[in-house]
């Protein structure tokens, strides 16, 4: 899709880059101290697995991480601006 092509009217606007800086690292965190803990109790797998468990866990985290900002935003907008 072109990046220059215009939302439709229903969607929603895009998220404030200071929501994403933050999600990212949240997620940075979440993967170190899970990191940490492994490397605590010797768990290591091959290097290939380490790596697609590392870039799962840190999508999973951002998705995680932006879902509680939207929440909130939802909870804290007056009714009149939620939507069912």
């Amino acid at each position: 899709p072109k990046a220059s092509r215009q939302m439709g009217s229903g969607a929603p606007p895009p998220p404030c880059f200071g929501d994403v800086v933050e999600a990212q690292r949240w997620a940075l965190e979440v993967v170190r101290r899970a990191e940490e803990e492994a490397a605590q109790r010797g768990s290591r797998g091959s290097q290939a697995w380490e790596d697609v468990w590392r870039d799962a866990l840190w999508t999973l985290a951002v998705q995680k991480r932006c879902v509680e900002v939207e929440a909130r935003k939802f909870v804290a907008a007056p009714p009149a601006a939620q939507r069912p």
